[in-house]
């Protein structure tokens, strides 16, 4: 007998309903399979029918949101928003992920989280943002600033959401993009300086 294809998925988001209300309190070491099927109202084989163990659950999840953020980052008008500002679409397409995603990002993030989340987070931001800049990705000076505001902004984004009933999208947005846009971060994103990598800094 063929299986519902929508019964089948409406069990899938089941478990995984079942297991992030568990591990948004929990790490991941204190979730079991009988917990997961037991808040589900389902038996453990079905669970097996879908996931090997509840690490696979996990990484399910974390899949979807790095997919919708992939989503969201290639659409993300990154051009028009230096040059005008923090425009609404900017706002709107970050606005969007984060009131689908927010509560996700919020967790992975935390003490419990997965640290290599923010890492394949990052992966995906950094070949649209190398690509925009006209830098090459071995560029050493452009991979610290990188590193250094793709983490920031990432944080910056999570802590908000968590905030976001006092900070409206606009405000929010427009904060971030004045930082993004300071004068040091600016002149060298836009070209205006050229760092040489093999120049050695003289000793006082």
């Amino acid at each position: 007998m063929k299986k519902n294809p929508e019964k089948t998925a409406q069990t899938k988001e089941a478990l995984k309903t079942a297991f992030w209300t568990l591990y948004k309190n929990k790490p991941i070491t204190k979730i079991t399979v009988l917990d997961v099927t037991k808040l589900a109202d389902f038996n453990r084989s079905t669970f097996y029918q879908y996931f090997p163990d509840v690490y696979a659950v996990l990484d399910e999840i974390e899949n979807d949101v790095i997919q919708d953020w992939e989503l969201a980052f290639s659409s993300i008008p990154f051009s028009k928003a230096i040059k005008l500002g923090a425009n609404k679409e900017l706002i709107d397409t970050v606005a969007a992920f984060y009131d689908k995603n927010g509560e996700y990002i919020s967790v992975l993030f935390g003490a419990e989280g997965d640290p290599s989340f923010i890492q394949r987070m990052k992966d995906t931001m950094r070949p649209k943002i190398f690509s925009l800049f006209h830098v090459a990705e071995d560029n050493i000076e452009f991979t610290l600033l990188f590193e250094f505001f793709s983490t920031g902004m990432l944080a910056y984004l999570t802590a908000w959401h968590r905030n976001a009933v006092h900070i409206p999208p606009q405000n929010a947005i427009a904060l971030i993009h004045s930082i993004f846009a300071g004068e040091g971060l600016k002149v060298f994103l836009l070209g205006g300086k050229k760092w040489n990598t093999t120049e050695t800094v003289a000793t006082p």
